[in-house]
C-alpha cells in the first residue's frame, strides 16, 4: 500500500458476532479491518445476547452490507489476511443456509431440544460429542 495523506476511516456497525460489532473501512486504501465479522477459514461465532432477537439474520444483513464495499485487503482479528471478501461472504452465507435447511429437516421429524438438534447437525471437524464445552 502507498502512503496517503487523505485517509478517512469509516466505522461500520456489523452485528451478528456480537450486537455492537464494528468493522473499520479505509475506502482510500480499500482495506477492511473485519474484526470477527469475516474470518478466512473458520466461521465466526454468531451468538444470542439478551435483547438481540435474531443475531443470525443481523449477521447475514451485515455480510450483505460489507459485500458492497470496494475491498482489496481484509485484515481479520484472527488468522490470515485475505483478498476475496465477496467470495468469502458467499461461502459464509451458503454455510448458514445449508445449516438452517438441515435444522428444518431435523425438526420435520419431531420436536427436539437445541441440544438434540445440535447432535443431528454435521460438524466440520468432529462429531458434536467430540466438541469441547466452549464450542
Amino acid at each position: 500500500m502507498h502512503k496517503s495523506t487523505n485517509n478517512q476511516l469509516s466505522l461500520l456497525l456489523t452485528p451478528g458476532h456480537t450486537p455492537g460489532h464494528l468493522c473499520v473501512y479505509d475506502e482510500n486504501e480499500k482495506v477492511l479491518f473485519s474484526g470477527d465479522h469475516l474470518l478466512w477459514n473458520i466461521t465466526p461465532n454468531v451468538s444470542y445476547y439478551d435483547g438481540n432477537s435474531d443475531p443470525l439474520r443481523e449477521y447475514i444483513e451485515s455480510l450483505r452490507k460489507v459485500r458492497e464495499l470496494n475491498v482489496e485487503l481484509v485484515l481479520p482479528a484472527h488468522r490470515d489476511t485475505y483478498f476475496e471478501h465477496r467470495k468469502r461472504i458467499e461461502e459464509l452465507t451458503e454455510h448458514h443456509k445449508e445449516r438452517l435447511n438441515k435444522i428444518v429437516d431435523i425438526l420435520r421429524k419431531k420436536s427436539l431440544t437445541a441440544y438434540e438438534i445440535a447432535r443431528g447437525v454435521k460438524w466440520k471437524s468432529s462429531s458434536f460429542d467430540e466438541l469441547d464445552d466452549f464450542q
